[in-house]
């Protein structure tokens, strides 16, 4: 279940760099929700 709301973090966090590329709180965030989902 964890697995699968990284999941989708991860593509709001894709979809609103597709409309913001420069937003520096989620280019923060993207990393660490990577990191989540190779530990879970």
């Amino acid at each position: 279940m964890g697995r699968e709301r990284f999941s989708e973090a991860r593509q709001a966090v894709d979809r609103g760099l597709a409309i913001d590329p420069k937003n520096v709180e989620l280019l923060e965030l993207r990393p660490l929700i990577e990191q989540s989902l190779k530990q879970s």
